[in-house]
């Protein structure tokens, strides 16, 4: 096809996207199954220079690449898109990091209460409890955290 502007859009990982909104000059279409955006530039009357094509879709980031147009012949663009990072999903995670922390802290700092609480006694009893304590805290749950806390209280 003469006098074509053919942008395509990719992911980051070099596969097409199809369903990209590709905006060029004013006018807009949609990436195709290979992930291909065309436009015939003479009947959007343009006319020789340099033009930005952006590509959109939802969960990527927009992007864009600048063509050179020359009267008479095609030109081709190439867009590569990055997955936007979800809010939530980063929430979670950092939440989880956080608890996951502070869990493990409290766990460690239960460890070294009960070996003090082994070390100081003679009574067998008393040690084997701390010793049965410590097994339960290999749990790594909050409920063996709240239970261990409460026992050696």
């Amino acid at each position: 096809m003469a006098n074509t502007i053919t942008i395509t859009v990719l992911d980051s990982d070099s596969a097409v996207l199809a369903g990209a909104t590709v905006t060029l000059g004013g006018a807009s279409t949609l990436t195709d199954s290979n992930g291909q955006a065309i436009f015939n530039y003479t009947d959007l009357g343009f006319s020789a220079g340099i033009y930005t094509a952006t590509a959109t879709l939802s969960g990527y980031t927009s992007a864009s690449v600048d063509v050179v147009l020359t009267d008479g012949s095609d030109t081709t663009g190439t867009i590569t898109m990055t997955k936007e990072a979800t809010v939530t999903s980063t929430i979670v995670s950092a939440v989880a990091a956080v608890a996951v922390t502070t869990l493990t802290e409290k766990i460690a700092a239960l460890k070294v209460k009960l070996n003090a609480k082994i070390a100081a006694t003679s009574n067998v009893w008393k040690k084997l409890g701390y010793q049965l304590l410590l097994v339960i805290l290999d749990t790594g749950s909050e409920w063996a955290v709240e239970y261990v806390t409460k026992k050696i209280s």
